[in-house]
């Protein structure tokens, strides 16, 4: 690697003279000295495992800059790979001819003297290759105690997580080794349950390997500058991000099982977008009164969320309960607030008023009224959403249309708000005094 012939023979020198004693109870074994070197462990080990990692993938850099070998594709927009360092194993990516290659595989494992392995060999605890039956390559992983790298990588069968669900249930209902059969006191379903609802707090394996799953699939959305990334998304996902992905044509194993948590990410995407997201001024000023405009604005949505959260945790993981004071106090509270808002004679234009109106055919207003029609689509092909308004007099005449087109999956009853924002604003803007919202989501009505 081009270190100078010193430097090598003092860290040879380290190597060589190192010595272990073992101490075990009162007794002191040693020294012992190890003929290969130090081991892992050893303080000066992972200093020599950085220097020739590094030195290592510069060479390899240096022969496919200079054209000697070239590294490998996945599909036409995937970065070039030409090796990767896993710790202590390496992978080398070229060209499987003469020119590159200049061994075979016999010669490389005899130079090397390391065995050569088949398709049936494992790596980190998984098959290399996965055939059709799933349940068959990967039964062994039910004789694990818990499978946690497997399940972070691959969706299991579910009749393998059932079959471990099936062990650890024997084990707690059986009297003895050599019973058979134990008296079954409770069914698994309720000993998943957490323990403040009923259960045991035991582990859903389906559910926590989808969650494992989801763990990855949240790193293409928060690192998308790893090579996993970049290759995942040239290969499945090139012109769009990973919510909005599809499963694709001829999809690998590994990424049918991230696919499957993809509607667990982006529920809780959907929910991390609008909670850690600041009070909308613009519909705040068009909704509320000037002192309720204060009060809400002057409250910090993100501090009460992190203290909310604090609290949900400390119950839920900690069993802190909160004092009774400050549940007393927080009671009294909301109570105020729910009777000033009874108290109030304002309302809203979007209850609806009239007879049959949030039908699907035209109702006709009260004289000198403008109707406005609100309505939202998702476009799920495209990864858009948009939402279109129409302006009528109560005769019928169009006063004005407007729509909207904006990037990004949400779901239906966010598009219909952020329509109903829109309209708002509009109003506002437009100094309507009367104005009658027609929209068919109940639910944000």
């Amino acid at each position: 690697m081009g270190f100078e012939e010193r430097w090598v023979q003092l860290v040879l020198r380290c190597v060589s003279t190192v010595s272990y004693n073992v101490v075990h109870g009162d007794y002191e074994i040693g020294p012992i000295f190890p003929i290969r070197g130090i081991r892992q462990g050893d303080p000066l080990s992972p200093y020599l495992f950085i220097i020739c990692a590094e030195g290592l993938s510069y060479l390899i850099q240096k022969y496919e800059t200079r054209g000697w070998i070239h590294g490998i594709k996945i599909c036409r927009k995937a970065p070039i790979v030409s090796h990767m360092l896993f710790a202590d194993d390496s992978y080398l990516y070229c060209k499987a001819d003469t020119k590159e290659a200049a061994y075979n595989k016999e010669r490389v494992c005899c130079t090397l003297q390391m065995p050569e392995v088949d398709n049936r060999s494992l790596y980190l605890g998984l098959p290399n290759t996965l055939g059709r039956n799933k349940s068959v390559i990967l039964g062994f992983i039910k004789d694990k105690s818990l499978p946690s790298y497997a399940m972070s990588v691959i969706l299991l069968p579910l009749e393998i997580t059932k079959e471990i669900e099936k062990c650890l249930s024997k084990f707690w209902w059986k009297s003895s080794k050599s019973a058979r059969r134990g008296v079954i006191w409770m069914s698994w379903e309720r000993m998943s349950k957490h323990k403040a609802a009923g259960g045991l707090g035991f582990r859903n394996f389906r559910d926590f390997n989808l969650a494992m799953l989801g763990k990855q699939a949240w790193r293409f959305l928060t690192n998308p500058d790893s090579l996993v990334s970049k290759l995942y998304k040239a290969r499945y996902f090139a012109d769009t991000n990973f919510l909005n992905s599809t499963l694709g044509h001829s999809p690998n194993f590994v990424w049918r099982s991230i696919f499957e948590a993809k509607n667990i990410v982006k529920a809780g995407g959907e929910v991390e977008n609008w909670v850690n997201k600041n009070w909308d001024v613009e519909v705040v000023r068009d909704i509320f009164n000037e002192r309720d405009q204060v009060c809400i604005l002057d409250t910090p949505v993100e501090d009460n969320l992190e203290e909310d959260v604090l609290a949900r945790n400390d119950l839920v993981w900690n069993r802190k309960y909160p004092k009774v004071y400050k549940v007393v106090a927080d009671a009294k509270q909301y109570l105020a607030q729910w009777n000033a808002a009874q108290g109030r004679l304002t309302s809203t234009s979007l209850t609806p008023v009239f007879a049959g109106d949030g039908a699907q055919f035209w109702v006709k207003p009260n004289p000198n009224i403008v109707k406005m029609i609100v309505d939202a689509a998702i476009f799920a092909d495209r990864g858009t959403y948009g939402f279109g308004l129409v302006a009528r007099y109560h005769e019928g005449a169009l006063v004005q249309a407007k729509s909207k087109l904006c990037q990004g999956m949400i779901s239906p009853e966010v598009a219909e708000a952020l329509a109903i924002k829109e309209v708002l604003s509009w109003i506002d803007n437009m100094n309507w005094s009367q104005v009658v919202v027609d929209a068919d989501c109940f639910v944000i009505i």
